[in-house]
C-alpha cells in the first residue's frame, strides 16, 4: 500500500538526484546484484560438494582402515569480512547450503554487523589466524585494501586441506599471486570471470 502512495512521488524515487550522466550507470545497480546472487549460489554449491566428498572419503577410509565408523564430517565454514558481501554470503549459506549455524564462524573488525547471526547461533571470533587454523573452508569478504593484513594474518594457520574462496575484488592479477604465494599450502578460488585455482608453488 505504501508503495502505491509513493508511486507517483519523483522526490522519493532514488533516481530523482542523479543527473543524466551519473543515471547512466544505474544498469551497475542490476549487474552488482546479479553478480552476488551468482557468487552466493555458487558459493553455497561449493559447500555442498565439498561436504559430500568429505563424507565420500572418510566413508572409503573408514572401510580400508576399519576405523569406527560415525567420524565426525561436518563442514566447518569460515568467512572474513562482515560487509555488504560477507553478510549477503552468510544469509545464503544458512538458508540455502544446509550448513546449521554451529558449523560457521565469523571473523569481523565490525562486531555490530554480526548481531543478527550471532544470536542464530553462528560464532563471531574476531580472529583471523584462529579461523585459518579452524575451517575447511574459508570464504574472504574483505575489501582489496586489507588483502595484505588478512593474508598476513593467515600464514601458516591455514591447514593443507583448507579451501580459500576469494570475493575480493578490483585486485590486480601481480598483487594476488604475491598475496595468494604467501598464504602457504592451500587452494584459492575466486569467482565469476576472475575464477583461478592457485597451488603452492604452482602456476
Amino acid at each position: 500500500m505504501e508503495d502505491d502512495l509513493l508511486a507517483d512521488v519523483r522526490s522519493f524515487s532514488f533516481e530523482n538526484p542523479l543527473t543524466e550522466d551519473e543515471k547512466e550507470l544505474l544498469y551497475l545497480r542490476a549487474r552488482s546484484a546479479g553478480l552476488t546472487f551468482c557468487g552466493c549460489a555458487h558459493a553455497s554449491f561449493l559447500c555442498k560438494l565439498v561436504h559430500s566428498l568429505r563424507c565420500l572419503i572418510k566413508s572409503r577410509r573408514a572401510n580400508r582402515d576399519s576405523l569406527v565408523p560415525g567420524e565426525d564430517s561436518d563442514l566447518c565454514v569460515g568467512i572474513i569480512g562482515m560487509g555488504h558481501m560477507g553478510r549477503q554470503l552468510l544469509t545464503s549459506l544458512l538458508e540455502k547450503s544446509g550448513i546449521k549455524p554451529s558449523q560457521i564462524k565469523i571473523s569481523s573488525r565490525t562486531p555490530d554487523s554480526a548481531v543478527e547471526f550471532i544470536q542464530k547461533g553462528v560464532e563471531c571470533v574476531f580472529d583471523n589466524r584462529r579461523l585459518a587454523a579452524w575451517a575447511d573452508v574459508l570464504f574472504l569478504c574483505s575489501l582489496p585494501s586489507h588483502l595484505p593484513k588478512v593474508c598476513a594474518d593467515l600464514h601458516s594457520h591455514l591447514s593443507k586441506s583448507c579451501l580459500v574462496y576469494s570475493f575480493t575484488s578490483a585486485v590486480p592479477v601481480n598483487r594476488w599471486h604475491l598475496s595468494w604465494s604467501e598464504l602457504g599450502v592451500c587452494s584459492i578460488v575466486q569467482p565469476a570471470k576472475y575464477l583461478h585455482l592457485y597451488q603452492s608453488g604452482i602456476q
